[in-house]
């Protein structure tokens, strides 16, 4: 079984380097922002081709994927268990 905790880095990489940019994005020279925003953008693509390849072709082809939960945690309890 592979191990997806890595997935949570995939929306929180664009959202750290919006930051970055976003807030400090004037001290840069535009050429170094578009570097840092592309390699940030780059990263999370390539995160999600791993995982995307990791889960549909590492068990082979005809097997039941499982479902993947890469956080867990709880939103809204509704009841006291």
């Amino acid at each position: 079984m592979n191990h997806f905790s890595y997935t949570i880095w995939i929306p929180l990489i664009p959202m750290f380097m919006f930051l970055i940019l976003g807030l400090g994005g004037e001290k840069f020279k535009p050429v170094v922002s578009g570097i840092l925003g592309t390699i940030g953008m780059g990263v999370s693509f390539f995160l999600s081709l791993l995982t995307a390849w990791l889960y549909f072709f590492s068990q082979g082809l005809g097997h039941t994927h499982q479902t993947i939960i890469a956080f867990n945690n709880v939103w809204l309890n509704f009841t006291d268990k």
